[in-house]
């Protein structure tokens, strides 16, 4: 098969929807200095020409999304359009050196179109005109447009490789790390989180561990965040505190200053326009989660992410019950929620999700009552985050098309037993409960821990390859290329695996180097 017409086809099996996610592809393209000509994609509008300066393209992008051209009739056929196309762009194609000298422009460009784009989409949700294809297509632009930030601003700062020992607090450093809405603080001011936050705001965030990339990647379209969060600010004192669900131990308060600290790859903060409804919310809930706490019984985390079942909760649930409390039910957030059926329904299941419509934590940026105030990223951390964002999309993907499963081996028969059974034993329940909770269930336990070990061998592999790249181009790999990569490790690791014999077994492999990921994660002979 052709690389075009495999493209093709890869494309349309993997994601359905091909408004989805091309863009985001291409958002990691690799930028040189080499020339190409201009391109230009065809759409109900006209041409929207795609340059090959950065600048230009992002500028142009910016006043197409912000002008009358963007229509709830072609917001769908264009942003898809313009994704397939970016995705298929080659890595040669963008000016690096354009790109390096107007990163700032460019950056600003993307994340003016991104506030655009959202209230765009506001006036659509209004008129009772947007629909789910253009609800989807600006989840992929958004996730898009932030990719290709991610990228300029690596370019820009060439971070130095991140040091555990010394995490950047949250909202901490200046711009490109920090981007802040110009509708809401003055340019000429530094951006300071404590003197800006309001009780009831909303603070999205990304973690650095493989379960952050699995929950970002579960929903239909895929996000870059994992994780919300609900602020409280005490009325009297003026102390700053986060309310959130923490898979570990449940529902809990803590310090503002706790969150901030705590490691995170990017956050978000939002904010609903009404700030007496947010503060009552937050009041409400601060109050019950707070309750809980003190008694020892924290709220414990909803690992079925069922909206209905409210005697648990999971982070977004937070949010969405504490909006409905103070509301009586009159608000519902967020407007548009995320299914779950792009992923593999016996994982799903195994995780101990049963919800096939939820509220995930990227929900937040298409629901355009929620005002974006600031953007924070760890560049140090981005290429990591998107790497395994990559990987998990691949598991995903090879999961649902290609049949693929976990394997039990010794270590999650551990777990599922030995550990499962022993956070309930006096001795060991003050060791194993804050990090195997007493309501995951014994299926769970075995998954999470089989899927991070997959995880690991897979990311490592392409990390490598990914500095390889760098070491001989200077520049890192596309997300097309890394793409292509892994296909290309599945099939050279699954060739070293037995394959499957004419009655459903395996057969014995007795030449040549065993396979790495395929011990773990493959399809079933049975099947």
């Amino acid at each position: 098969m052709g690389w075009h017409a495999r493209n093709c086809r890869y494309k349309v099996m993997r994601f359905p929807n091909l408004i989805q996610t091309c863009l985001a592809a291409a958002a990691v393209v690799t930028l040189t200095s080499c020339a190409t000509p201009v391109r230009k994609i065809a759409s109900e509008t006209g041409e929207i020409p795609i340059s090959r300066d950065l600048w230009t393209a992002t500028a142009e992008y910016l006043e197409f999304i912000s002008g009358p051209g963007l229509t709830p009739q072609n917001c769908a056929a264009v942003l898809g359009q313009l994704h397939y196309q970016l995705f298929n762009t080659s890595s040669t194609y963008f000016d690096g050196q354009i790109a390096d000298e107007y990163s700032h422009e460019i950056i600003d460009n993307l994340f003016k179109g991104r506030i655009a784009l959202r209230e765009r989409l506001g006036e659509f949700t209004r008129e009772g005109r947007a629909t789910p294809e253009c609800v989807e297509a600006t989840r992929g632009a958004l996730r898009a447009a932030r990719f290709l930030e991610d990228v300029i601003g690596e370019r820009m700062l060439k971070p130095a490789p991140f040091n555990p020992k010394y995490p950047q607090r949250v909202f901490s450093g200046a711009y490109p790390s920090v981007l802040v809405n110009p509708h809401t603080h003055e340019a000429k001011r530094a951006f300071d989180i404590y003197a800006v936050l309001r009780s009831g705001d909303l603070l999205m965030s990304r973690g650095s561990a493989f379960t952050s990339a699995a929950i970002a990647r579960i929903g239909n379209a895929g996000s870059q965040f994992s994780h919300l969060a609900l602020v409280y600010i005490d009325e009297t004192t003026h102390k700053k505190y986060v309310i959130q669900a923490e898979i570990e131990v449940g529902v809990i308060v803590t310090p503002l200053e706790d969150y901030l600290a705590d490691g995170k790859v990017r956050s978000a903060l939002y904010r609903y326009p009404d700030a007496a409804l947010a503060a009552r919310a937050a009041h409400i809930m601060f109050e019950k989660v707070s309750h809980a706490q003190a008694t020892g019984t924290n709220i414990p985390y909803n690992f079925s992410l069922e909206l209905g079942q409210r005697d648990h909760l999971f982070c977004s649930q937070v949010i969405e019950y504490a909006f409905a409390l103070a509301s009586d039910d009159k608000i519902e957030i967020p407007i548009f929620k995320s299914h779950t059926g792009r992923v593999s329904p016996d994982f799903i299941r195994s995780i101990g999700v049963t919800a096939t419509e939820t509220f995930l934590p990227g929900d937040v940026e298409v629901d355009p009552r929620l005002e974006l105030i600031a953007e924070w990223r760890d560049y140090s951390r981005v290429r990591d985050s998107r790497m395994k964002d990559i990987v998990l999309d691949e598991i995903y993907f090879w999961m649902t098309m290609r049949g693929y499963v976990l394997q039990p081996n010794f270590k999650s028969w551990l777990l599922e037993t030995v550990v499962y059974r022993a956070r309930r034993w006096p001795l060991f329940e003050g060791l194993l409960k804050k990090k195997f909770p007493l309501n995951m269930s014994k299926t769970a336990l075995g998954t999470i821990a089989l899927l991070n070990d997959v995880v690991e061998d897979i990311e490592g592999h392409l990390s490598q390859l990914d500095l390889a790249q760098q070491s001989r181009t200077g520049v890192g790999m596309s997300e097309r290329e890394m793409l292509d990569a892994l296909e290309l490790y599945r099939v050279q690791d699954e060739a070293r695996y037995p394959r499957c014999d004419g009655r459903g077994n395996r057969m014995s492999n007795t030449h040549g180097p065993k396979a790495k990921f395929h011990q773990l994660f493959r399809p079933n002979c049975k099947k």
